[in-house]
């Protein structure tokens, strides 16, 4: 029997993204950053669901649910790290409506890499997403350890020593 949309989903992206993570906003990161190993290809394949999707005009009801199984899978395997995030985020965050706006970037920052055969538009928005995780979590960009090093060598107070609990 072949597999379903979400065991593929699973398998293929979310068991090799999620192995050894407990973190669960940097899961949702990792995942991303295995999705984009799937792009390294001249970004060619960009989103499989994206790209049928737009290539079909309109798809038969089959296979619009088989398109909406696999998206409702990436939604509710991001939404699952949201929730376990807990207090960590705001409590009035929508973190349904976050998680679709993690598909939506991923899909459109696909789009664009594989329009422009250059996985650095999927980069940038992936970047941007982060920035905004970040700024819920902290209330501010928190700069990673290097960055920060740096900026107390200049002056600008002492480095962090939380990691951005």
């Amino acid at each position: 029997m072949p597999h379903s949309t979400p065991d593929r989903l699973v398998e293929v992206l979310l068991e090799p993204a999620w192995r050894d993570m407990t973190d669960p906003i940097e899961k949702i990161f990792s995942l991303l950053a295995r999705y984009r190993q799937l792009m390294e290809t001249d970004c060619v394949y960009g989103c499989p669901i994206g790209g049928l999707a737009l290539e079909i005009h309109e798809p038969e009801p089959p296979v619009r649910e088989l398109l909406a199984a696999a998206l409702q899978a990436w939604t509710d395997a991001v939404l699952e790290c949201l929730i376990e995030a807990g207090s960590r985020l705001p409590d009035a965050l929508d973190r349904l409506s976050l998680a679709e706006f993690v598909l939506t970037t991923v899909e459109g920052a696909s789009v664009q890499a594989r329009i422009f055969r250059d996985v650095a538009y999927f980069d940038r928005a992936v970047k941007e997403l982060r920035n905004y995780v970040e700024i819920l979590l902290y209330g501010r960009l928190s700069f990673s350890l290097p960055v920060r090093q740096a900026l107390a060598d200049f002056g600008s107070g002492p480095p962090r020593t939380d990691q951005g609990k």
